[in-house]
């Protein structure tokens, strides 16, 4: 009975690292975490590639993250004569970063290149490459895929042709953290002190609308803003509610929010612009002021935390004459009802008069 507890109770701590692991990765999110773990949640795409130019062979692994649209890491071997060594994109993941770093480990390989195609990969993955790679990836358009590898490499080696055969698996960042020889690992200190922050949290009141955060379904990114405000033509902020269009500025200057603000047409002379946002949720904060969650775009949404309670929001132009129209046009339904009303009483008044003058 001793061995067969220490081996429940060795299953069982395996299985809470593997949890906590997932749980890490899937933004918190318990129900996918227990997923992942299971092997039913796959948010890792690796690609596997093996390219040749006049001058240049070599082979890559990519891992690349679908949900969140970025890449994690990339293994990369670069070298200038023909590859004897058969390194083939067809085998399991693991075989084929194995027989990469078995490549790397017999010292004749160019380092100068794969640094360079390393550092690249991470300013060409960009907001819409990794859209369009997504939707490759998602609709398994394996020859899309390797033409958007082909022109990435040929343009970051300044090679005019290049060979090139991609594979892909779709796997979790479980499996990535646990098998991978190559890639980044969680620091441990970090999974600790996210099991002790879980552990502090209370449980939260049924009913309670929990906040908007990255990972949960449909959610990327979530960017802190602040609000517009329009101290004549704004709408109060106590009067805003979920479907409002409302201006916002975006307060984070990361190079992912900058990417999304270039999307938007709202980076300009290295300074962010305004964006309209459709307000999904607003609820008051404790301490006075409102916290509000807003859509920016198809999963990008802005978290507002604005401490003023007595301020007017600038709404989006065109909602805001949209609103003003709705409200001139109920106010002319108003003026015409009435004016029936009173037609209609005038008219029942003579009926009955001529009725009892007869």
């Amino acid at each position: 009975m001793s061995k067969e507890l220490d081996s429940a109770v060795s299953s069982l701590s395996e299985q809470t690292g593997k949890i906590g692991i997932a749980l890490h990765y899937a933004g918190g999110d318990m129900e996918k975490a227990r997923a992942m773990v299971a092997g039913s949640y796959k948010d890792v795409y690796v690609l596997k590639a093996r390219f040749a130019s006049s001058s240049l062979y070599g082979a890559l692994l990519v891992f690349y993250n679908g949900i969140y649209n970025k890449l994690i890491d990339s293994l990369v071997l670069v070298v200038s004569t023909y590859m004897t060594k058969t390194i083939d994109t067809a085998t399991d993941w693991r075989i084929f970063e194995k027989d990469i770093l078995e490549a790397l480990a017999s010292g004749d390989h160019d380092t100068h290149f794969e640094t360079l195609v390393k550092n690249r990969f991470y300013d060409s993955f960009n907001l819409s490459f990794c859209a369009e790679l997504t939707r490759f990836l998602q609709s398994d358009n394996g020859i899309a895929v390797e033409r958007s590898l082909q022109k990435l490499i040929q343009f970051i080696l300044n090679v005019q042709r290049i060979d090139i055969k991609v594979d892909s698996q779709h796997i979790s960042s479980l499996d990535m953290e646990l098998h991978s020889a190559s890639s980044k690992k969680i620091d441990p200190s970090l999974l600790k002190e996210q099991k002790d922050q879980r552990e502090e949290v209370p449980v939260p009141v049924q009913g309670v609308q929990e906040e908007v955060s990255e990972g949960q379904e449909g959610v990327k990114l979530v960017m802190n803003c602040a609000l517009i405000l329009s101290p004549i033509k704004g709408k109060e902020i106590f009067r805003i509610e979920p479907g409002d269009r409302i201006r916002v500025s975006i307060a984070d200057s990361n190079p992912t929010c900058i990417s999304v603000a270039k999307a938007l047409n709202a980076y300009e002379d290295g300074a962010l612009l305004p964006v309209t946002a459709r307000v999904k949720s607003i609820k008051p904060n404790s301490g006075g002021g409102y916290t509000i969650f807003a859509i920016v775009a198809r999963g990008i949404y802005a978290k507002i935390v604005e401490d003023e309670a007595n301020i007017k929001v600038a709404l989006d132009p065109a909602y805001e004459l949209a609103r003003a129209g709705a409200q001139d046009e109920g106010k002319s339904n108003i003026g015409l009802i009435l004016a029936l009303s009173v037609v209609f009483i005038v008219i029942v008044a003579a009926i009955v008069a001529l009725v009892l003058y007869f």
